[in-house]
């Protein structure tokens, strides 16, 4: 807000050095300081600040939404890369550095090509995804007092009966609390 003034020319100038020395000071510190580099907004800015630089292009391109094979491969490229991350990282991916790159980017390519009629727009507009979506703030509530009294429990994850009766449980969890809590 206090930079308006200058022009959204000179905003966008500072906001991408504002977005490189971020995503350095996160890269140095995730091997460094993880628990830091997780945390701090220094480290995490540069993620912000593509969300910023997507709005920027949204509100310039306001108009041509027709589907293209750019847009096409595009969207199909952001989903690839959020997909790769879901199944590649492991707990040991270090956080908010040069790999948090690979999701983000997927996000934001999702957001700027995934216009109606594209491949990706149909598949995450399906009753499936739609469903996951509206309940995942729910999930996101229930899922770590789940998962914390299921170690207090001495229950494990890396069993696969368990990990999937949690999943089931918080799903149900979450459906029930989206309904009847969120939802009125």
């Amino acid at each position: 807000l206090l930079l308006w003034p200058l022009g959204k020319g000179k905003i966008l100038v500072i906001l991408a050095v504002a977005f490189v020395l971020s995503l350095a000071v996160a890269q140095w510190s995730s091997s460094s300081y993880p628990h830091a580099a997780f945390y701090l907004l220094i480290t995490r800015g540069w993620e912000i600040l593509i969300g910023a630089f997507v709005a920027f292009y949204l509100h310039r391109r306001r108009g041509d939404q027709k589907v293209n094979t750019t847009r096409q491969l595009a969207s199909f490229a952001g989903l690839a890369l959020v997909t790769y991350s879901v199944f590649a990282f492991s707990p040991k991916t270090p956080v908010s550095g040069v790999y948090t790159l690979v999701p983000t980017i997927g996000t934001a390519l999702i957001i700027l090509f995934a216009v109606n009629g594209t491949l990706v727009n149909s598949v995450l507009r399906s009753r499936v995804f739609v469903g996951i979506g509206l309940i995942s703030y729910s999930a996101y509530l229930w899922h770590q007092p789940i998962l914390v009294f299921s170690r207090h429990l001495d229950f494990t994850t890396s069993n696969f009966g368990f990990a999937l009766s949690a999943a089931t449980l918080i799903f149900v969890l979450s459906f029930v609390s989206h309904r009847y809590v969120e939802s009125p």
